[in-house]
């Protein structure tokens, strides 16, 4: 696209001596913003910075958020929200109504299997649980107690087969450990 006499006329007049945007200058002619910063060097000049064509938008053109009232003003810009938009906001995107939800089964940073269970007792982050610690409660019927621990037999920290785990205690589950270390030292 060339830049016609129009274009050029209104650079002048708008850019320079009104100091308008390339972007503000872009959209009234229905053209991109860069096509009008090309233009403009094109035309032997250098553009403006960033920071002084921000200074325009800002001083000439409100922001779409400021000044909105009413229903919808609590995620505008600027605004302070009250307790119960504060509530409404973190209860929208929790769980299943995530955008991100992916069945709410993942893994920790330390290779266990978690997922989502928000009215489990126990659960740790508000919503998460261990899903061997979840396994082997619904197979126990019961809650387990803070002490007990779910051994993994094989090692394999993602293996939840009611089969792989074993219920034990703090004590013999580091000692479990201390065993399976020393067999591998000793290879």
């Amino acid at each position: 696209m060339n830049v016609t006499d129009e274009i050029r006329s209104a650079i002048e007049e708008l850019y320079f001596k009104k100091n308008m945007s390339a972007r503000y200058i872009g959209r009234m002619f229905g053209v991109h913003h860069t096509f009008i910063t090309k233009s403009i060097r094109q035309m032997g000049y250098d553009p403006r910075c960033k920071a002084e064509q921000n200074k325009f938008t800002w001083m000439h053109q409100k922001h779409p958020h400021i000044g909105l009232t009413g229903e919808n003003a609590y995620w505008a810009y600027g605004r302070k929200k009250t307790d119960e938009q504060k509530k409404r906001l973190s209860e929208q995107n929790k769980g299943e109504k995530s955008p991100n939800w992916k069945g709410g089964r993942t893994r920790n940073v330390d290779g266990y299997v978690i997922v989502y269970a928000p009215d489990h007792p126990r659960a740790y982050n508000g919503s998460q649980v261990l899903e061997h610690r979840l396994i082997m409660e619904q197979y126990l019927g019961r809650h387990l107690q803070s002490w007990e621990y779910v051994h993994h037999k094989n090692g394999v920290k993602d293996d939840n087969r009611i089969e792989n785990l074993e219920l034990t205690n703090i004590k013999e589950h580091a000692r479990e450990h201390m065993r399976r270390r020393k067999a591998e030292c000793h290879e």
